[in-house]
């Protein structure tokens, strides 16, 4: 038992000075002996160096009676991972943890050591013992140092300081956002099986004391389907050499199917496309595309030819419709003639609306 206690103590000295970087420590004391009642695993959208322009970070939230304590992972992702369930007994957090616990296990070693069995039930016991904020912190951040990454603890959010909390769900995806200091916070968490979505779902609505009245105004509105799905632009120089009319349909959160017409002094051209948007959440977008463009008319004496582009390049465009702003690099291939590549580039306006 004093060897338990000893490796307990000796596991959050050591790990929880690599897991709060990114809080004030003053603020994370306050919460760190708070008993965590659920833990959410999902993804967030972040814009930056980290996801190279776009994507999504995991992230664990450690929810306690008083606080959310938001930790960020070292996973990154383009669109949102499948999350572990986070539902269990809420009386025991230690099972809700397992998931969690044994996924950096199984990338640290596929056949652990005895040794390591050993200061896993060490950790398990701990946080039966007592399911803190520190040890759960503890735990995450020790796992993962056994493969030489880090964990950091961002932020530290008071639930009476909440607004606008919101928890979607639509077949095997879930939505958690509210407000903190009028920002926004979305987290988004999916699951293998819709059921398994469903159970975490209604773990979360219960963890938050949501009562049968609120709970039909959850909003329960496909996931996929929440954003502007039609746009329409006209870009300059581009994909259609010298310039197109184009409507764009969303019919995926990070997919587009593009069609549009332009005049190319030669003749007609058509550009289809079907383009990669990074981000949900978000208004900025890196873009990627490839399609051909039929031109009627021709060029190099044909009456029918195609030749093949490329987009490389940024999108703005606000998840609930508005104006939209592109720019890209669109190089155009076997044009004029076969086997030939030229570089070109493009920048376009419009509008999106559902």
């Amino acid at each position: 038992m004093k060897c338990k206690v000893l490796f307990s103590v000796l596991f959050i000295f050591c790990s929880i000075a690599q897991a709060q970087q990114g809080v004030d420590l003053q603020e994370f004391s306050q919460v760190k002996d708070q008993n965590v009642k659920f833990l959410f695993d999902a993804w967030k959208y972040h814009f930056g160096w980290k996801t190279l322009g776009g994507g999504y970070v995991r992230h664990v939230l450690l929810i306690t009676d008083e606080s959310i304590v938001e930790i960020e992972m070292p996973e990154v992702s383009n669109t949102p991972g499948y999350s572990f369930s986070g539902f269990g007994n809420l009386n025991e957090p230690s099972e809700i943890f397992l998931n969690i616990l044994f996924f950096p296990l199984e990338k640290i070693l596929p056949d652990p050591y005895e040794k390591m069995r050993q200061e896993i039930q060490n950790i398990l016991d701990s946080l039966k013992q007592s399911p803190s904020v520190e040890n759960f912190v503890s735990a995450i951040s020790y796992l993962y140092s056994k493969r030489g990454e880090e964990i950091e603890v961002k932020n530290v959010y008071l639930r009476n300081n909440l607004k606008d909390l919101e928890l979607k769900g639509s077949g095997d995806e879930i939505s958690l956002s509210f407000k903190v200091d009028n920002k926004k916070q979305t987290y988004i968490s999916r699951y293998k099986e819709t059921e398994e979505a469903n159970k975490v779902l209604l773990a979360l609505q219960d963890v938050f004391e949501v009562n049968s009245e609120v709970k039909k105004e959850i909003k329960t509105a496909e996931v996929a389907n929440d954003f502007a799905q039609m746009a329409w632009y006209i870009e300059a120089f581009g994909n259609s050499v010298i310039g197109s009319v184009n409507i764009d349909y969303r019919f995926h959160p990070n997919l587009s199917f593009r069609a549009g017409g332009s005049w190319m002094i030669f003749g007609f051209g058509f550009p289809i496309m079907l383009n990669f948007l990074t981000g949900r959440e978000t208004s900025h977008h890196l873009e990627f595309g490839a399609g051909i463009v039929p031109v009627i008319g021709g060029f190099d004496g044909e009456k029918l030819a195609f030749f093949e582009t490329l987009t490389l390049g940024y999108r703005y465009q606000p998840k609930k419709g508005g104006l939209v702003f592109r720019v890209s690099f669109t190089p155009l291939i076997n044009f004029p003639d076969k086997g030939e590549t030229r570089p070109w580039a493009g920048i376009s306006m419009g509008y999106a609306f559902k």
